[in-house]
């Protein structure tokens, strides 16, 4: 990779990622100044190392692979600093799932957004009331005029479309607990392309 191209490909990131990250980032540290220092120190890791990346399309997982590297990093560089009533868990938060597993779910999360959107309205809008705004399902009865086992049928019909979707687009890799962790894309474009 040229001088150039490693550049663009940095601002690229940067333009994509930096808000994300810095959400990413704070949730992890409650507190501004570090969770700063650290995407500095992300941005700059990215910029030195992205010509390391052979494989493009796992670069978001490299990216949040690094920024998880870079809190732990920062936790440990202050464990003799830090207090048991400052922060009693943060390593056990920090290292709590693999480095790829948060990040390959916001992807499959990222790829959701499109699907539901696709979905018949009667269909979208059970889902995002029950599944994105976490409304009790007898309150989404109401809201939409169904009886609640309607409202509950019509949820689970939302989400079965949602995973035909998701599984005629991607392969999906599970952990242990059967949560999604990998996911290679069947070559239809992007996840919001026609199933």
């Amino acid at each position: 990779m040229t001088v150039l191209e490693t550049q663009d490909a940095t601002y690229q990131i940067w333009v994509e990622l930096k808000a994300n990250l810095y959400r990413f980032i704070l949730r992890r540290t409650n507190n501004d100044a570090d969770a700063e220092d650290i995407l500095q120190d992300v941005f700059y890791k990215i910029h030195t190392q992205i010509d390391r990346v052979k494989d493009t399309t796992k670069i978001y997982s490299w990216v949040y692979r690094i920024t998880r590297n870079a809190i732990i990093d920062h936790y440990r560089s202050r464990k003799g600093n830090i207090s048991l009533e400052e922060s009693p868990d943060v390593f056990e938060i920090a290292e709590r799932e693999p480095p790829e597993a948060e990040a390959e779910r916001e992807e499959i999360v990222a790829c959701l957004k499109p699907m539901v959107e696709r979905l018949p309205e009667d269909y979208r809008l059970a889902l995002q009331l029950a599944d994105v705004q976490c409304i009790p399902q007898g309150e989404v009865a109401g809201q939409l005029s169904l009886s609640v086992s309607g409202a509950k049928s019509r949820v689970q019909r939302a989400r079965g479309k949602v995973k035909d979707m998701l599984l005629n687009c991607c392969n999906f890799e599970f952990d242990r607990l059967g949560r999604a962790v990998g996911m290679d894309n069947n070559g239809c474009g992007s996840c919001g392309g026609d199933s």
